[in-house]
Protein backbone atom coordinates (compact mmCIF):
# COMPACT_ATOMS: atom_id res chain seq x y z
CA UNK A 1 0.00 0.00 0.00
CA UNK A 2 1.49 3.42 -1.06
CA UNK A 3 0.01 5.86 1.53
CA UNK A 4 -0.76 8.93 0.55
CA UNK A 5 -2.81 10.61 3.56
CA UNK A 6 -0.15 12.09 5.32
CA UNK A 7 -1.65 15.27 5.89
CA UNK A 8 -4.72 13.82 7.62
CA UNK A 9 -1.61 11.46 10.10
CA UNK A 10 2.25 10.78 9.20
CA UNK A 11 3.51 7.60 10.28
CA UNK A 12 5.17 7.03 13.60
CA UNK A 13 8.84 8.58 13.48
CA UNK A 14 11.54 5.28 12.34
CA UNK A 15 13.13 6.87 15.45
CA UNK A 16 10.62 6.47 18.07
CA UNK A 17 9.79 2.47 17.46
CA UNK A 18 10.94 0.52 20.21
CA UNK A 19 12.02 4.04 22.27
CA UNK A 20 9.03 4.55 25.41
CA UNK A 21 10.84 2.05 26.83
CA UNK A 22 13.16 3.41 28.93
CA UNK A 23 11.43 6.69 29.69
CA UNK A 24 10.53 7.86 33.40
CA UNK A 25 7.43 6.86 34.35
CA UNK A 26 6.89 8.99 37.14
CA UNK A 27 4.33 12.06 37.54
CA UNK A 28 6.50 15.09 36.25
CA UNK A 29 5.18 17.12 38.69
CA UNK A 30 6.07 14.77 42.07
CA UNK A 31 9.28 16.06 43.80
CA UNK A 32 11.13 13.22 44.21
CA UNK A 33 14.04 11.83 41.92
CA UNK A 34 11.62 9.97 39.70
CA UNK A 35 9.76 12.95 38.85
CA UNK A 36 12.47 15.24 37.99
CA UNK A 37 13.27 12.67 35.77
CA UNK A 38 10.43 12.65 33.85
CA UNK A 39 10.71 16.84 33.87
CA UNK A 40 14.11 16.71 32.91
CA UNK A 41 12.33 15.20 29.38
CA UNK A 42 9.62 18.44 29.12
CA UNK A 43 12.57 20.59 29.65
CA UNK A 44 14.37 19.44 27.08
CA UNK A 45 12.00 19.53 24.55
CA UNK A 46 11.01 22.73 25.37
CA UNK A 47 14.43 23.91 24.75
CA UNK A 48 14.81 22.09 21.50
CA UNK A 49 11.98 23.59 20.59
CA UNK A 50 12.86 27.23 21.23
CA UNK A 51 16.23 26.54 19.63
CA UNK A 52 14.83 24.70 16.30
CA UNK A 53 12.62 27.62 15.56
CA UNK A 54 14.72 30.16 17.16
CA UNK A 55 11.99 31.88 19.22
CA UNK A 56 13.48 32.09 22.28
CA UNK A 57 13.67 35.54 23.12
CA UNK A 58 9.65 36.18 22.29
CA UNK A 59 7.16 32.98 22.76
CA UNK A 60 7.58 29.99 24.75
CA UNK A 61 5.42 26.81 24.10
CA UNK A 62 2.71 25.38 25.58
CA UNK A 63 1.97 21.57 25.69
CA UNK A 64 -1.11 20.11 24.61
CA UNK A 65 -3.53 17.42 22.93
CA UNK A 66 -2.66 18.82 19.14
CA UNK A 67 -3.91 22.06 16.94
CA UNK A 68 -7.49 21.68 17.24
CA UNK A 69 -6.93 22.56 21.24
CA UNK A 70 -4.35 25.49 20.55
CA UNK A 71 -6.81 26.82 18.34
CA UNK A 72 -9.72 26.81 20.86
CA UNK A 73 -7.64 27.78 24.03
CA UNK A 74 -6.06 31.02 21.94
CA UNK A 75 -9.11 32.34 20.25
CA UNK A 76 -12.03 31.73 22.98
CA UNK A 77 -9.90 32.16 26.00
CA UNK A 78 -8.51 35.92 24.23
CA UNK A 79 -12.05 36.07 23.53
CA UNK A 80 -13.38 35.63 27.23
CA UNK A 81 -10.68 38.64 28.71
CA UNK A 82 -11.61 40.72 26.22
CA UNK A 83 -15.04 40.76 27.43
CA UNK A 84 -14.41 40.41 31.28
CA UNK A 85 -12.16 43.90 30.07
CA UNK A 86 -15.77 45.31 28.88
CA UNK A 87 -14.35 45.60 25.59
CA UNK A 88 -15.83 44.19 22.13
CA UNK A 89 -14.45 41.31 20.69
CA UNK A 90 -14.99 40.33 17.17
CA UNK A 91 -13.10 37.34 15.16
CA UNK A 92 -11.90 37.28 11.95
CA UNK A 93 -11.22 34.17 9.61
CA UNK A 94 -11.56 32.88 6.29
CA UNK A 95 -14.32 30.06 5.58
CA UNK A 96 -11.73 27.86 4.54
CA UNK A 97 -10.09 27.72 7.47
CA UNK A 98 -9.74 23.66 9.29
CA UNK A 99 -12.70 22.80 11.00
CA UNK A 100 -11.84 23.28 14.67
CA UNK A 101 -11.99 27.38 13.11
CA UNK A 102 -15.01 26.92 11.13
CA UNK A 103 -17.11 25.36 14.06
CA UNK A 104 -15.55 27.53 16.81
CA UNK A 105 -17.76 30.45 14.96
CA UNK A 106 -21.21 29.45 16.63
CA UNK A 107 -19.35 29.59 19.95
CA UNK A 108 -18.30 32.69 19.92
CA UNK A 109 -21.47 33.99 18.72
CA UNK A 110 -23.14 32.90 21.85
CA UNK A 111 -20.61 34.81 23.62
CA UNK A 112 -21.43 37.44 21.54
CA UNK A 113 -18.40 37.73 19.83
CA UNK A 114 -18.56 39.31 16.09
CA UNK A 115 -17.60 37.20 13.78
CA UNK A 116 -16.61 37.42 10.32
CA UNK A 117 -15.41 34.99 7.35
CA UNK A 118 -14.05 36.23 4.09
CA UNK A 119 -14.22 33.55 1.42
CA UNK A 120 -10.84 32.95 -0.84
CA UNK A 121 -11.61 32.70 -4.77
CA UNK A 122 -10.37 29.68 -6.73
CA UNK A 123 -6.43 30.82 -7.11
CA UNK A 124 -6.71 30.47 -3.25
CA UNK A 125 -4.94 33.38 -3.14
CA UNK A 126 -4.65 35.16 0.50
CA UNK A 127 -8.13 37.46 0.18
CA UNK A 128 -5.70 40.69 1.65
CA UNK A 129 -7.88 43.50 0.45
CA UNK A 130 -10.99 41.92 1.64
CA UNK A 131 -8.69 41.75 5.10
CA UNK A 132 -7.57 44.73 5.43
CA UNK A 133 -10.85 46.01 4.98
CA UNK A 134 -12.60 44.11 7.64
CA UNK A 135 -9.54 44.69 10.21
CA UNK A 136 -9.29 48.65 9.58
CA UNK A 137 -13.61 49.03 9.44
CA UNK A 138 -13.32 46.86 13.17
CA UNK A 139 -10.59 48.29 14.61
CA UNK A 140 -11.59 51.95 13.85
CA UNK A 141 -13.91 51.94 16.84
CA UNK A 142 -11.05 52.09 19.85
CA UNK A 143 -13.88 49.40 21.86
CA UNK A 144 -13.54 46.68 19.07
CA UNK A 145 -10.31 44.49 19.62
CA UNK A 146 -9.36 41.44 16.93
CA UNK A 147 -8.74 38.06 17.14
CA UNK A 148 -7.97 36.97 13.46
CA UNK A 149 -6.98 33.32 12.29
CA UNK A 150 -4.30 32.94 9.93
CA UNK A 151 -4.05 29.61 7.84
CA UNK A 152 -0.06 29.53 6.75
CA UNK A 153 -0.45 26.32 4.88
CA UNK A 154 -4.01 25.33 4.05
CA UNK A 155 -4.30 21.11 4.95
CA UNK A 156 -6.14 20.46 1.96
CA UNK A 157 -4.54 22.24 -1.42
CA UNK A 158 -1.03 22.83 0.09
CA UNK A 159 -1.50 26.50 -0.45
CA UNK A 160 1.03 28.80 1.60
CA UNK A 161 0.11 32.39 2.87
CA UNK A 162 3.21 33.94 3.48
CA UNK A 163 3.51 35.43 7.50
CA UNK A 164 4.10 38.66 6.12
CA UNK A 165 0.81 39.09 4.33
CA UNK A 166 -0.67 40.05 8.15
CA UNK A 167 2.62 41.45 9.40
CA UNK A 168 1.95 45.28 8.77
CA UNK A 169 -1.45 45.26 10.36
CA UNK A 170 -0.28 43.53 13.44
CA UNK A 171 2.40 46.09 13.13
CA UNK A 172 0.12 49.50 13.31
CA UNK A 173 -2.43 47.97 15.82
CA UNK A 174 -0.44 45.81 17.91
CA UNK A 175 -2.20 44.49 20.79
CA UNK A 176 -5.86 45.28 20.02
CA UNK A 177 -5.27 42.41 16.91
CA UNK A 178 -4.37 38.94 18.70
CA UNK A 179 -2.76 36.81 15.91
CA UNK A 180 -3.52 32.77 15.99
CA UNK A 181 -1.37 31.19 13.38
CA UNK A 182 -2.65 27.77 12.23
CA UNK A 183 1.14 26.37 11.54
CA UNK A 184 -0.03 22.61 11.65
CA UNK A 185 1.02 21.99 8.17
CA UNK A 186 4.39 23.49 8.04
CA UNK A 187 6.73 21.22 9.32
CA UNK A 188 8.88 19.64 6.87
CA UNK A 189 6.48 20.81 4.26
CA UNK A 190 7.77 24.94 3.55
CA UNK A 191 11.43 25.79 3.84
CA UNK A 192 10.74 28.64 5.74
CA UNK A 193 8.50 26.60 8.47
CA UNK A 194 11.45 27.81 11.31
CA UNK A 195 10.77 31.32 10.51
CA UNK A 196 8.48 32.05 12.76
CA UNK A 197 7.53 35.93 13.01
CA UNK A 198 8.25 37.61 16.18
CA UNK A 199 4.90 39.81 16.21
CA UNK A 200 2.37 37.19 16.21
CA UNK A 201 0.49 36.13 19.32
CA UNK A 202 0.02 31.69 18.83
CA UNK A 203 1.09 29.34 16.50
CA UNK A 204 -0.29 25.94 17.03
CA UNK A 205 1.02 22.61 16.05
CA UNK A 206 0.23 18.69 16.15
CA UNK A 207 2.76 16.04 16.53
CA UNK A 208 1.03 13.22 14.60
CA UNK A 209 1.60 15.34 11.45
CA UNK A 210 5.13 15.09 11.04
CA UNK A 211 5.91 11.75 12.66
CA UNK A 212 5.25 12.45 16.57
CA UNK A 213 2.65 10.49 18.49
CA UNK A 214 -1.31 11.30 18.16
CA UNK A 215 -2.74 13.66 20.94
CA UNK A 216 0.54 15.77 21.27
CA UNK A 217 1.05 19.21 20.24
CA UNK A 218 2.06 22.38 21.38
CA UNK A 219 1.41 26.08 20.68
CA UNK A 220 3.97 28.90 20.64
CA UNK A 221 2.33 32.03 23.13
CA UNK A 222 4.14 35.01 22.92
CA UNK A 223 5.50 35.69 26.23
CA UNK A 224 2.84 36.79 28.53
CA UNK A 225 5.50 38.76 30.69
CA UNK A 226 6.00 41.17 26.81
CA UNK A 227 2.56 40.73 25.50
CA UNK A 228 -0.77 42.11 26.99
CA UNK A 229 -3.29 39.75 25.02
CA UNK A 230 -3.90 37.86 28.00
CA UNK A 231 -5.70 34.76 27.85
CA UNK A 232 -7.99 32.21 30.05
CA UNK A 233 -7.62 28.90 30.49
CA UNK A 234 -9.63 26.15 28.34
CA UNK A 235 -8.31 23.73 30.84
CA UNK A 236 -8.02 24.50 34.85
CA UNK A 237 -6.83 22.23 37.75
CA UNK A 238 -3.10 22.01 38.99
CA UNK A 239 -1.68 24.91 36.78
CA UNK A 240 0.92 22.95 35.55
CA UNK A 241 1.80 24.87 32.63
CA UNK A 242 1.83 28.57 34.19
CA UNK A 243 -2.05 28.31 35.02
CA UNK A 244 -2.54 28.43 31.56
CA UNK A 245 -3.23 25.22 30.87
CA UNK A 246 -3.84 22.51 33.66
CA UNK A 247 -3.20 18.48 33.62
CA UNK A 248 -0.52 16.04 33.94
CA UNK A 249 2.02 16.35 31.45
CA UNK A 250 2.12 13.76 28.87
CA UNK A 251 5.60 12.90 28.80
CA UNK A 252 5.98 9.76 26.18
CA UNK A 253 3.89 12.35 23.71
CA UNK A 254 6.39 15.64 24.24
CA UNK A 255 9.48 13.31 24.15
CA UNK A 256 7.90 12.25 20.67
CA UNK A 257 7.63 15.67 19.38
CA UNK A 258 11.40 16.22 19.81
CA UNK A 259 12.62 13.03 18.19
CA UNK A 260 10.35 13.16 15.29
CA UNK A 261 11.45 16.80 14.75
CA UNK A 262 14.99 15.38 14.97
CA UNK A 263 14.52 13.12 12.03
CA UNK A 264 12.59 15.73 10.20
CA UNK A 265 15.60 17.78 10.38
CA UNK A 266 17.64 15.31 9.18
CA UNK A 267 15.83 14.47 6.30
CA UNK A 268 14.61 18.00 4.78
CA UNK A 269 15.75 19.33 1.33
CA UNK A 270 13.72 22.19 -0.15
CA UNK A 271 14.75 21.74 -3.32
CA UNK A 272 14.30 18.09 -3.38
CA UNK A 273 11.25 18.29 -2.45
CA UNK A 274 9.96 21.04 -5.04
CA UNK A 275 11.23 19.41 -7.38
CA UNK A 276 9.94 16.11 -6.85
CA UNK A 277 6.44 17.32 -5.97
CA UNK A 278 6.71 19.49 -8.93
CA UNK A 279 6.87 16.45 -11.08
CA UNK A 280 4.41 14.47 -9.70
CA UNK A 281 1.69 17.65 -9.73
CA UNK A 282 2.34 18.48 -12.79
CA UNK A 283 2.32 14.61 -14.20
CA UNK A 284 -1.04 14.54 -12.42
CA UNK A 285 -2.72 17.14 -14.14
CA UNK A 286 -1.76 15.91 -17.55
CA UNK A 287 -3.36 12.78 -16.64
CA UNK A 288 -6.28 14.29 -15.26
CA UNK A 289 -6.97 16.61 -18.28
CA UNK A 290 -10.76 15.87 -19.82
CA UNK A 291 -11.60 14.32 -16.58
CA UNK A 292 -11.20 17.20 -13.65
CA UNK A 293 -8.63 19.68 -12.92
CA UNK A 294 -6.29 20.63 -9.79
CA UNK A 295 -7.12 23.23 -7.33
CA UNK A 296 -5.77 26.01 -6.69
CA UNK A 297 -6.57 27.08 -10.28
CA UNK A 298 -3.44 30.03 -10.84
CA UNK A 299 0.45 29.71 -9.61
CA UNK A 300 0.23 30.13 -5.85
CA UNK A 301 2.82 29.09 -3.34
CA UNK A 302 2.37 25.60 -2.61
CA UNK A 303 4.15 23.78 0.14
CA UNK A 304 6.50 20.26 -0.78
CA UNK A 305 3.49 17.33 -0.41
CA UNK A 306 0.10 18.38 -1.34
CA UNK A 307 -2.27 17.80 -4.32
CA UNK A 308 -6.00 18.40 -4.15
CA UNK A 309 -7.88 17.89 -7.06
CA UNK A 310 -11.70 16.91 -8.57
CA UNK A 311 -13.26 15.36 -10.90
CA UNK A 312 -15.88 16.47 -13.36
CA UNK A 313 -18.15 12.83 -13.23
CA UNK A 314 -16.75 10.90 -10.27
CA UNK A 315 -17.35 11.37 -7.09
CA UNK A 316 -15.61 10.93 -3.86
CA UNK A 317 -17.38 8.08 -2.65
CA UNK A 318 -16.20 6.12 -6.11
CA UNK A 319 -12.74 7.20 -5.96
CA UNK A 320 -11.15 7.04 -2.73
CA UNK A 321 -12.34 3.02 -2.33
CA UNK A 322 -10.88 2.74 -5.92
CA UNK A 323 -7.18 3.65 -5.25
CA UNK A 324 -7.77 2.04 -1.94
CA UNK A 325 -8.23 -1.45 -4.04
CA UNK A 326 -5.20 -0.22 -6.03
CA UNK A 327 -2.96 0.08 -3.27
CA UNK A 328 -3.02 3.64 -2.57
CA UNK A 329 -4.38 5.19 0.38
CA UNK A 330 -5.54 8.82 -0.38
CA UNK A 331 -7.97 11.35 0.96
CA UNK A 332 -11.33 13.05 -0.17
CA UNK A 333 -10.74 16.17 1.78
CA UNK A 334 -9.77 17.06 5.81
CA UNK A 335 -9.34 14.41 8.17
CA UNK A 336 -11.27 15.80 10.88
CA UNK A 337 -14.34 15.25 9.19
CA UNK A 338 -13.34 12.40 6.95
CA UNK A 339 -15.31 9.43 8.68
CA UNK A 340 -18.53 10.31 6.41
CA UNK A 341 -18.25 11.05 2.68
CA UNK A 342 -19.97 14.71 2.43
CA UNK A 343 -19.67 17.81 -0.07
CA UNK A 344 -16.54 19.46 -0.01
CA UNK A 345 -16.71 23.01 2.32
CA UNK A 346 -13.57 24.13 0.21
CA UNK A 347 -15.22 23.47 -2.99
CA UNK A 348 -18.18 25.30 -2.52
CA UNK A 349 -16.52 28.28 -0.56
CA UNK A 350 -14.53 28.97 -3.90
CA UNK A 351 -17.46 28.62 -6.05
CA UNK A 352 -17.11 24.91 -7.45
CA UNK A 353 -20.46 23.94 -5.72
CA UNK A 354 -21.25 21.57 -8.99
CA UNK A 355 -18.11 19.60 -7.86
CA UNK A 356 -18.51 19.38 -4.19
CA UNK A 357 -18.84 15.78 -3.67
CA UNK A 358 -15.65 15.17 -6.12
CA UNK A 359 -12.78 16.07 -4.40
CA UNK A 360 -9.91 13.97 -3.54
CA UNK A 361 -6.50 15.23 -1.59
CA UNK A 362 -3.46 13.20 -2.46
CA UNK A 363 -1.04 14.12 0.34
CA UNK A 364 2.54 12.35 0.21
CA UNK A 365 5.71 11.59 2.26
CA UNK A 366 7.27 14.95 1.85
CA UNK A 367 10.67 13.05 1.53
CA UNK A 368 9.32 11.06 -1.23
CA UNK A 369 12.25 9.90 -4.11
CA UNK A 370 11.24 10.37 -7.76
CA UNK A 371 10.99 6.49 -7.90
CA UNK A 372 8.03 6.76 -5.48
CA UNK A 373 6.42 9.44 -7.76
CA UNK A 374 6.56 6.88 -10.47
CA UNK A 375 5.02 4.57 -8.46
CA UNK A 376 2.41 6.68 -7.47
CA UNK A 377 1.49 8.29 -11.03
CA UNK A 378 1.47 4.41 -12.95
CA UNK A 379 -1.94 4.02 -9.94
CA UNK A 380 -3.17 6.81 -10.42
CA UNK A 381 -3.42 6.79 -14.33
CA UNK A 382 -4.76 3.31 -13.35
CA UNK A 383 -7.33 4.67 -11.29
CA UNK A 384 -8.53 7.42 -13.26
CA UNK A 385 -9.39 4.96 -16.16
CA UNK A 386 -10.93 3.07 -14.09
CA UNK A 387 -13.22 5.55 -12.70
CA UNK A 388 -13.71 7.08 -16.22
CA UNK A 389 -14.81 3.96 -17.64
CA UNK A 390 -12.39 3.05 -20.21
CA UNK A 391 -11.09 -0.16 -18.84
CA UNK A 392 -12.95 -2.53 -17.02
CA UNK A 393 -12.82 -3.44 -13.34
Amino acid sequence: MIYCDYNASAPLSDSLKGAFFDLPFANPSSQHKLGKQALKVIHDCERFLLSHFEVSETHFPLFHSGSTEGANFFIRGVARRVIEAKKKPHFLYSKTDHSCIIEQVAILKLMNVECVGVSPEASMRFPKRAFKKAIESILENPENELIVNFTWVHNETGVVWPLSDLKEFKEKYGNRLAVHVDATQSIGKIADYQELNPLFDCYSYSGHKFGALKGIGWSFLLNPYKSKTPIEPLIVGGGQQHWMRSGTYNVPGIFSLQKALEEVEKKFNAKTQTENISFLRNQIAKILKNYGELLPKGEEQLNGNTIFLYFYDVQSQILVPAFDMAGMAVGSGSACSSGTFKESRLLQVVGLNDYAKNGLRISVNPFITHEECEEVLIIFEKVVKQVTKEIDF
